[in-house]
């Protein structure tokens, strides 16, 4: 009978060391200005789209001032997303999107300005920690 429950909890442990979860199904994050100086959590796969408010009718522009991106890819360039508004001069939003390719923390951050006002401060700024799990 002791024979029996020892070969039972053995059992019992390989069978429950083995089973693995598996990975999270990869999925697609969307952020904007509430995220501004937080902290966004993905894993491998996932898809990060940052939307930040614009109007390039004014001369400003969105433009990346991060320096490195080890956990990251940015897919294509950055896009502008016009208002449903037909109104003259209305707004949009700037869009990028992100891969997280490996584990790690990278710190987006973005700047709204004029580019052609060279040595002229951001009249904002968009800065986030991204961590890959």
């Amino acid at each position: 009978m002791k024979m029996m429950s020892w070969w039972a909890a053995a059992a019992a442990v390989l069978v429950l060391g083995c089973s693995r979860q598996p990975p999270p199904a990869p999925m697609t994050k969307t952020v904007d200005m509430a995220y501004d100086g937080g902290t966004i959590d993905l894993h491998v796969g996932d898809t990060l789209v940052v939307r930040l408010e614009g109007n390039p009718t004014t001369g400003y522009t969105w433009e990346s001032a991060t320096e490195a991106m080890p956990s990251l890819k940015q897919i294509g360039e950055k896009q502008y997303v016009r208002d449903a508004s037909d109104r003259v001069g209305s707004g949009g939003y700037f869009e990028w999107t992100f891969e997280a390719t490996a584990v790690g923390t990278t710190h987006l951050k973005l700047e709204y300005l004029r580019p052609f006002e060279q040595g002229e401060p951001p009249v904002k700024t968009w800065v986030a920690a991204v961590q890959v799990f």
